[in-house]
């Protein structure tokens, strides 16, 4: 694979919606992860240790932290050249606009089919910039060329039950999809594997031709922000990947489209326990979920697997600091430029620069950095976003009736918990989770 040329597009221009309120301020891909990362740093680092060197990231919401951290985390690997490039690029203004927008996946990339057309490359990657899992791509490089396809689709397997969020394949025997639903109700099950069905990972590789072929399609369609385009898939357009572009693609007898199955590869330095590693970063419940996997005794991916790096921008240069033979901290990760003095953290993640004060616990929680947690604090199974100094005494997911009141978001098995529910009886469980916005303040 050493002569063929690529071209990566790294998607990161989603609102994050179900995400909120940690998406208020910064890109989900932005978001950070594991103490010390951003999510957008394993798309990327996946990409860099794959020895893929021309990139695009088409950016859109609240850019500002992504882009500061593809600069000072990425950009110096890659260089700025013709041959050699990580780039991020906000859509295109309309003549006589100001601003312009992508109106979905799909026409983020229409939107580069000059640049496309222009490089020609042998593999177009589309890759989705909110996952967590590490890849060498060039194994997905491999079964696209070798299958002589037109689209192939990187696919894992996925419980039915947890599955209506993604896209779901069918494919034959020669591994060939024969079907595509987007986020189904009813997921189909594999035939073999009842509990079980194969979901599209968002991670593409297309030959360019039928790419922007079918992307022109796209384009010349209605678009639409209703149901239309399920009704008449021909005429109407939401311009998104998943939803539009496959199932047209699939449509097209023509076309030779592939799933490749993820958990066939393992990175350089993995272990067997993380074949088939891969996490959406979609929901609170996923982000937090996801980090405790990070964080646990035996994590579910080797962060510190030399052989696969997964690299960042590191916001401090000042070392962790722990004081006073009473600090306890169990099972948890604390990242650069912590100071703990006299409290207690379990299974818990402290991110870069902060204070933990004597007496203070912190237990099954995820403090996002700059933070200071004064003395005497109790904070159990919560999402504290940066800039954020809990007074002494505070407590913070342990009443839950106080919390939403205070307005913080609550989320129990997939539900935002509203003060309503609280007060005619609704009981939440021991799931729960408190997220505290962006640098609240507890003494107003």
């Amino acid at each position: 694979m050493t002569d063929t040329e690529t071209l990566a597009f790294v998607l990161v221009g989603g609102v994050g919606e179900r995400l909120l309120p940690l998406t208020n301020h910064r890109a989900k891909p932005a978001i950070p992860i594991a103490g010390t990362q951003r999510v957008i740093d394993y798309v990327v680092s996946n990409i860099w240790n794959s020895k893929i060197r021309n990139v695009i990231l088409p950016t859109q919401h609240l850019p500002g932290s992504l882009n500061r951290q593809i600069k000072l985390g990425h950009s110096a690997r890659f260089g700025v050249s013709a041959e050699q490039y990580i780039d991020d690029s906000p859509p295109i203004p309309p003549k006589g606009r100001d601003l312009g927008r992508y109106h979905g996946t799909a026409n983020a990339i229409a939107q580069h089919a000059s640049l496309i057309r222009k490089e020609a490359p042998d593999v177009v990657f589309v890759f989705g910039g909110d996952h967590v899992y590490m890849m060498d791509y060039r194994h997905f490089e491999r079964f696209h060329l070798e299958h002589d396809a037109d689209l192939t689709i990187m696919a894992v397997k996925w419980l039915v039950s947890a599955a209506s969020r993604y896209g779901v394949l069918e494919v034959d025997r020669e591994g060939r999809v024969i079907g595509f639903e987007e986020k189904p109700k009813n997921p189909r099950p594999l035939p073999e594997d009842p509990e079980h069905c194969l979901v599209s990972m968002g991670n593409y590789a297309w030959r360019y031709r039928p790419l922007l072929e079918e992307l022109a399609s796209d384009a010349a369609k209605e678009p639409v922000d209703d149901d239309r385009d399920r009704r008449e898939p021909d005429r109407y357009t939401r311009q998104d990947f998943g939803r539009n572009v496959i199932p047209s693609t699939l449509r097209n007898p023509a076309r030779r489209v592939f799933a490749c199955d993820f958990s066939q590869f393992l990175v350089k330095g993995a272990a067997e326990k993380e074949r088939g590693y891969w996490r959406d970063i979609g929901t609170i419940e996923s982000y937090y979920d996801t980090n405790m996997e990070l964080r646990a005794t035996e994590p579910a991916i080797n962060l510190y697997n030399s052989h696969w790096p997964i690299y960042t921008h590191v916001e401090s240069g000042l070392p962790a600091k722990f004081i006073h033979s009473s600090t306890r901290i169990v099972d948890s990760l604390v990242a650069n430029g912590v100071i703990v003095s006299g409290a207690t953290v379990e299974r818990s993640i402290l991110s870069m620069v902060g204070k933990v004060e004597d007496g203070a616990r912190i237990l099954d929680s995820l403090i996002l950095g700059q933070n200071v947690i004064g003395a005497g604090a109790q904070i159990w199974r919560a999402i504290v976003d940066k800039w954020v100094t809990v007074t002494p005494g505070e407590t913070i997911g342990l009443d839950h009736e106080k919390d939403v009141a205070r307005g913080f978001t609550l989320v129990d098995g997939g539900h935002e918990i509203k003060i309503e529910m609280l007060r005619d009886g609704y009981r939440c469980s021991d799931a729960c989770i408190t997220v505290v916005p962006r640098a609240y303040d507890f003494t107003r």
